[in-house]
């Protein structure tokens, strides 16, 4: 009784069929006929995964139907004329097995197929009855018996377990190898009964955990049924909880943890719903909380619960040791702290000892500052000048000290490779790269305690008992006038004071020869030698 249709067909014997844009023949609504309801559950189930129920949901009928045999079965029909559309439900219908029909009541045409790209028409039935389905692989007529409301069934249905439960529930998978990672979720839900509620949140409050306390309203609605379950218990909203507390307050007795699904859904955490509710929001009221727990068909409705922060349920206390009769007794006492009109008295100052310690690990990574080059080793100082440049020259200084000669300034004094290199943790202030001063100090805090002035250095050196202390006005720049008047002296300890301007320097030099011009990568050759 099927015939397949041609593009750009004029007229159908099936009325409410017609040709869209596309040339596939389409009709006013379209119907999907399922056998039971875990297939309506199922059709569902897939529908809210591809599509968006709440655009479906204020045509979509659920009827309950008989064929001539008296055997029942379940038509889920909804209005829509898109072909783009009835390609996607098409698709997933084939999954559960259920035939997609089109057209009006009481007549419905199968949808188009690979037999028939564009559609069928075909050869109605003289008495068709409440609704007749023609497909290719029968043609029947079925008679309406009730109505079947979606609400209805989802009061009907049970969550199904997810494997591994709630712990599951708050890691995260397992990935090549890789353990579980317990991730804190952002938000979630308790309940527990009427005893346990101020003990848990006196221990969320210890934990530092934002939550506060819903309280649903005992009235009930007068739009919703009379056999509706309604919660009067509170519940406890947190955000973000540690993975460790929450399954703590997990192995409670009457504790149950809830995750949202959705606005104003919340589902057992290791459960799932067999429908994704969050895309049926339509059918909830706002403001309620529709509560789902696993081994419990349908949901539980916390009417516009009112919400109290948790602070405000929170009165510290303070427990008191009390001995009485040789026995220790506890007493909670309300914590009221007196207010002070005067300040007390400056507490006595903390006497702190600096001490120059091994710096674990050798030397830090930043660059040195200083350097203590020995007096014996003043003639080797002199041949590396080569190697600075002019400004490293000028802005390096020196003093001399009992030890040797001092030179700070920069980083430039890496390259005087003849002495002790000395860092410089704060202004003016050094210490051998291989020592730091503990404790570890900010470095305004180390100069207060050394009282230290602007122009003044202080240098730590190994196995002294005090540091060195001399102006910065003693130091010169290091410059070979200076080192030539401190080589004619050498040996000799330039304490602050001691040092004389010389009046004439005898510079001594040793020539230089021809090898020591030449790079050390050899000398270029050029075609005018060749």
């Amino acid at each position: 009784m099927l015939e397949p249709v041609a593009r750009n067909k004029l007229s159908f014997r099936v009325l409410g069929l017609f040709q869209d844009g596309r040339g596939v023949v389409v009709g006013q609504a379209a119907a999907i006929l399922l056998l039971s309801v875990e297939r309506v559950v199922s059709m569902l189930r897939l529908l809210s995964e591809e599509l968006s129920l709440d655009d479906l949901l204020p045509t979509l009928r659920i009827n309950v139907v008989e064929n001539t045999l008296r055997a029942s079965s379940y038509l889920l029909s909804v209005q829509t004329s898109d072909s783009l559309l009835l390609d996607r439900v098409a698709r997933l219908t084939r999954l559960v097995g259920a035939p997609l029909c089109v057209g009006s009541s009481p007549h419905f045409v199968a949808y188009r197929d690979e037999r028939a790209p564009l559609g069928y028409d075909a050869q109605p039935l003289s008495e068709p009855g409440d609704l007749t389905l023609y497909t290719p692989s029968f043609v029947q007529s079925y008679r309406r018996v009730r109505e079947l409301r979606l609400t209805q069934l989802i009061a009907q249905l049970q969550l199904l377990p997810l494997p591994g439960g709630l712990r599951a529930a708050l890691s995260q998978p397992d990935l090549d190898g890789i353990g579980q990672k317990t991730a804190s979720p952002s938000e979630l839900y308790l309940t527990c009964g009427r005893g346990l509620s101020e003990p848990i949140l006196r221990a969320l409050w210890q934990h530092g955990t934002d939550a506060e306390l819903l309280v649903p309203d005992s009235l009930p609605r007068p739009d919703v049924l009379e056999g509706e379950q309604r919660s009067h218990d509170p519940l406890i909203r947190m955000s973000s909880p540690s993975v460790e507390l929450l399954l703590r307050l997990s192995s409670l007795p009457t504790v149950r943890l809830l995750r949202p699904e959705g606005v104003g859904i919340l589902i057992e955490l290791g459960f799932a719903h067999p429908l994704r509710l969050s895309s049926l929001q339509s059918l909830f009221p706002s403001g309620d909380l529709l509560l789902f727990y696993g081994g419990a068909r349908g949901f539980v409705r916390a009417k516009t619960p009112s919400r109290i922060p948790l602070v405000r349920l929170i009165s510290p206390t303070l427990t008191i040791d009390k001995q009485a009769d040789g026995s220790a007794t506890e007493r909670p006492v309300p914590l009221h702290p007196f207010l002070l009109t005067t300040a007390t008295t400056k507490p006595l100052p903390i006497a702190i000892s600096l001490r120059l310690g091994q710096r674990p690990g050798g030397s830090t990574s930043r660059p040195p500052t200083a350097t203590l080059i020995p007096w014996h080793r003043l003639a080797t100082l002199l041949r590396l000048f080569g190697l600075l440049s002019g400004d490293a020259l000028w802005s390096l200084r020196a003093v001399g000290l009992p030890s040797g000669l001092f030179v700070f300034g920069n980083d430039s004094v890496q390259h005087l490779v003849s002495g002790q290199l000395l860092d410089e943790p704060a202004p003016l202030l050094f210490v051998p790269r291989s020592h730091q001063l503990l404790p570890e100090l900010p470095p305004e805090q180390l100069r207060s305690l050394l009282s230290q002035g602007e122009d003044q250095l202080i240098v730590f050196l190994p196995g002294d008992a005090q540091p060195l202390s001399v102006s910065r006005s003693h130091s010169q720049p290091l410059s070979l006038k200076l080192l030539s008047g401190l080589a004619s002296k050498q040996g000799v300890a330039l304490m602050p004071g001691s040092m004389q301007p010389v009046e004439a320097t005898q510079l001594d030099y040793e020539p230089l020869s021809f090898f020591s011009t030449m790079p050390l990568w050899g000398l270029s050759r050029s075609k005018e030698d060749e």
